[in-house]
């Protein structure tokens, strides 16, 4: 039977990065802009997604407060491998002489001692970020993102 739920494993690579796993794109490229943060991108597009990976020790705070903290207030998730997913933001900046909208996740593995937060930033000229391709990307990459493994 045809299930319309299932991603097209043809399509997908698991990419692993640090202590993250998440599914993106075959035709994606990669590159490593400094020891904390990779960029990932289709070479046929001028959209980037920036992954920064980050070990943060809390205050000491009530689990709430921790939450509200490393959220930024931000509404979230709880994925199903017990992480927190913030819902993306939008931000329009200018970024030489281009108009830029920069779409964020964090991604956050709160429960030890030390926490792992994942922050995705993809950015997209703002002229293109309504279209059919971007949003199906910005979309895809929210639907990863609720599966992704974060150690």
């Amino acid at each position: 039977m045809f299930n319309i739920f299932k991603k097209p494993k043809g399509n997908i690579n698991n990419h692993r990065f640090k202590n993250l796993s998440i599914d993106l794109p075959s035709n994606w490229e990669y590159e490593f802009e400094h020891e904390d943060q990779q960029a990932c991108y289709d070479p046929k597009s001028q959209s980037t997604l920036r992954i920064n990976i980050l070990q943060v020790t809390p205050p000491k705070e009530t689990i709430d407060q921790t939450i509200q903290t490393l959220t930024a207030n931000i509404p979230y998730i709880t994925t199903s491998k017990g992480l927190l997913l913030t819902n993306s933001t939008y931000f329009d900046s200018l970024e030489e002489d281009q108009n830029i909208t920069l779409v964020t996740w964090r991604l956050i593995n709160y429960k030890s001692v030390q926490v792992t937060m994942a922050i995705f930033t993809y950015t997209v000229l703002t002229a293109d970020k309504n279209s059919t391709k971007e949003k199906e990307i910005i979309s895809f990459i929210d639907n990863s993102l609720q599966s992704a493994v974060l150690m």
